[in-house]
């Protein structure tokens, strides 16, 4: 009997902890509901005058501010399509691939970021994609590699 008794007990403890962390997270309260961002009406009138070639401008001028990118600049490609942009490439450590995803995340207009880099060269492209300096890209999307960095 005291098998069944300690079993009943671990039952008893688990069932309310379990069933408020269930009721937590249908509900939308505390870590499992993710922050939106909110864009005020004068930002967002702002942001309807900017073009993504403008977007993707400054956070390539943002690259190339910062000197560890400077002999990165082939491949990494940035690419913005209704203020969703999107990174694609390959950035020497998780750190800079980090940083690449904050100077476009902090991005004035900038909605959404898509990040598809990675810390070394992928050989050869899969089907739907280009070839854009040392990188693929997808097929539709376009190749806005930065011009080197002078000597």
């Amino acid at each position: 009997m005291p098998r069944s008794s300690s079993l009943l007990r671990i039952a008893q403890v688990l069932f309310p902890v379990l069933f408020c962390c269930g009721a937590l997270a249908m509900a939308g309260v505390g870590a499992a509901k993710a922050p939106t961002l909110r864009l005020t009406p004068a930002v967002q009138s702002n942001c309807a005058a900017t073009t993504d070639a403008q977007i993707v401008a400054a956070i390539q001028d943002k690259i190339k501010a910062d000197k560890r990118f400077d002999n990165q600049w082939k491949h990494i490609n940035v690419s913005s399509l209704n203020r969703v942009v999107t990174l694609r490439g390959w950035a020497i450590g998780k750190v800079q691939v980090n940083d690449l995803v904050k100077f476009a995340r902090t991005t004035s207009c900038v909605r959404k970021v898509v990040s598809k880099m990675g810390t070394h060269l992928i050989v050869g492209c899969a089907a739907g994609q280009k070839q854009c300096g040392d990188i693929c890209i997808d097929r539709n999307e376009q190749c806005n590699l930065m011009e080197a960095p002078p000597q």
